[in-house]
């Protein structure tokens, strides 16, 4: 009987597999699942002896049973060799000549991240020689010996592990990838090699299998390698177990292209149909690989590139933000002209679904007040200046002002703007939480009255949640702080402080915004109870009181809604700017 201290002997009948890059992460997982299924002596090739050594041992123990029986019959060799290095794939095979090699998995790789024209070239070129050249030239030299593997084997009818060879692309070889340019692309050429080898092998009947692997972002030391940046990526991650257990599916059945996890599949199913122009914006964002501020800079050129991109991304997005200033202007516009009556009441007069001459308003396609009115309509008519000057101007002119602060771009090349228009934030801001508050003080606001007033939810008197009242109260104890901790940190030339205080500020105040979402849903749903069965529509309130109980709920609720929203985005930006500055 084998003791553990004893080293496996391979099998006469046993073939060899190679595993490129197989002292860690997917490779070794590659080797992992070949142990698991036993089915080939195994010959680890990385650069890394210690590592090497350490996977090769790892590997070995799997040959065992917990009380030291022998379970399994194959070796567990290694090869020390750089396979960027010239004459490596060459080295390879002489090293391996006499060896019945029958699989190889093609997985060492590195990345370089960052603008192309920002990264060392001899990285990129050391990256060009093993992603490609390297990964070519042991195809092209082992692949007469795979062809000649599967004829043996096939003459002696061994079929029950296929001859034939996996390539390690990536996801990244679908599309354009900004701050990956160089990597993405030689994928793009792992991927379209390997296709085009299937597809010849295929025609000239070898039955030498041929598969390319297509992970998604995958934990490795790859991203520990020439700026990586792991923790910016915002895409799921894929093991490496799936990779290799989907990869060694694949090879058997002799498929072409194996892409592991839903979520990839679905990703690539999208690149199909996306235009090129949104694929690199999306890849740009999602990887996130550009540089940040915080980073140690060491050339003018690097300089100037973080200067003007890396500002604030990604907490704030200027398209969500134009997003949520559509919601505002769209339900306050209309106000702000005297016509307070809502664009989804004449967007439903349009198709047809309200009659044009519609007094009193359906049920929770508006907000009203006792008197059937719209609560709105009691500010314009009667405190037109201080609606209309203290708050819903300001607040359009807000809604402008904080996506141009919060665009790095403009930071970089217009700092007087930037700092300019930082103070008419902060003087806006100011304004509209008082006047906000001033609301609520004249009993103008839109809620129950009584701060200790809460909501019930009807037929379950235990589950309550805040009036708008309190709502806005516990917005502006957020807004207040962060606004004057931003404004103090800017002074003080403490740029990352005040950029996460800024952040938080906006974040904080785009709650309203976030409320105006919650109205849009409210007014679809009055929209679609018009139209629902009588039976149905006779269960809905019919007096203007329980209308109004009702309207006050919802636009209590939507409010909650926002907050809830607002602080899980509060907590992301938290994670992304404390990893970014270390704060």
């Amino acid at each position: 009987m084998m003791t553990r201290q004893q080293k496996a002997s391979p099998e006469a009948a046993l073939p060899y597999a190679i595993i490129t890059g197989g002292s860690e992460g997917i490779g070794a997982a590659f080797a992992y699942e070949l142990a698991s299924r036993a089915t080939h002596n195994i010959i680890l090739v990385a650069r890394n002896v210690k590592k090497l050594n350490d996977a090769q041992k790892d590997i070995e123990q799997r040959l065992f049973t917990a009380k030291g029986d022998l379970v399994r019959s194959f070796s567990v060799q290694s090869i020390a060799l750089d396979l960027a290095a010239p004459n490596a794939a060459q080295a390879l095979q002489n090293l391996t000549k006499d060896l019945p090699v029958t699989l190889l998995i093609l997985n060492a790789g590195t990345a370089v991240a960052g603008p192309f024209e920002d990264q060392d070239w001899a990285r990129t070129r050391t990256m060009n020689d093993l992603n490609v050249v390297g990964l070519t030239d042991v195809i092209q030299i082992f692949l007469p010996r795979l062809k000649k593997e599967a004829r043996l084997r096939a003459a002696y009818n061994l079929r029950e592990s296929p001859v034939g060879l996996v390539t390690l692309s990536s996801i990244a070889g679908l599309m354009p990838v900004p701050a990956m340019a160089a990597y993405a692309a030689g994928k793009a050429y792992v991927l379209s090699l390997t296709e085009s080898i299937h597809h010849e092998q295929r025609v000239q009947g070898t039955e030498v299998h041929v598969t390319c692997v297509l992970p998604g972002p995958t934990r490795s030391a790859l991203w520990s390698l020439d700026g990586g940046r792991p923790s910016k990526v915002l895409v799921p991650w894929t093991s490496a177990e799936l990779v290799a257990r989907a990869g060694m599916d694949g090879f058997m059945s002799n498929t072409a292209v194996v892409i592991p996890g839903a979520h990839n599949n679905i990703t690539a199913f999208s690149l199909r149909l996306a235009p090129k122009w949104l694929i690199r914006r999306i890849s740009s964002v999602a990887m996130n690989q550009w540089p940040d501020q915080s980073e140690t800079v060491t050339s003018t050129k690097e300089h100037r590139w973080t200067s003007k991109h890396s500002a604030a991304r990604p907490t704030i997005s200027v398209l969500a933000a134009a997003i949520m200033a559509a919601l505002l202007f769209l339900h306050g516009f209309p106000s702000l002209l005297s016509s307070p009556s809502s664009p989804y009441r004449w967007i439903y007069r349009r198709i047809g679904w309200m009659d044009q001459e519609s007094i009193s308003f359906p049920f929770l396609l508006t907000f009203r007040e006792a008197d059937d009115r719209l609560f709105l309509e009691d500010r314009v008519q009667n405190q037109p200046t201080y609606y209309r000057w203290g708050h819903a101007i300001p607040a359009f002119i807000w809604t402008c002002c904080v996506p141009l602060q919060h665009s790095s771009l403009i930071r970089a090349r217009y700092p007087s703007f930037h700092k300019m228009n930082g103070y008419v934030v902060f003087s806006i801001s100011a304004l509209l939480m008082t006047t906000g508050l001033g609301f609520l003080v004249r009993g103008t606001s839109h809620s129950e009255k009584g701060l200790l007033t809460v909501h019930h939810v009807p037929g379950h008197p235990w589950l309550i949640y805040p009036t708008f009242d309190q709502d806005l109260l516990l917005v502006t104890a957020l807004q207040a702080p962060t606004l004057l901790l931003s404004l103090q940190a800017a002074r003080r030339r403490e740029f990352a402080r005040h950029q996460y205080w800024a952040t938080m500020f906006t974040i904080a105040s785009y709650i309203i915004h976030l409320d105006r979402l919650g109205f849009t849903l409210i007014f679809l749903i009055g929209g679609v109870l018009q139209h629902l069965p009588s039976s149905i529509q006779a269960r809905l309130p019919e007096s203007t009181e329980d209308k109004m109980t009702y309207e006050l709920m919802a636009f209590s609720l939507s409010a909650l809604l926002g907050g809830i929203i607002g602080l899980a985005w509060a907590f992301k930006a938290h994670r992304s700017l404390t990893a970014k500055h270390g704060a």
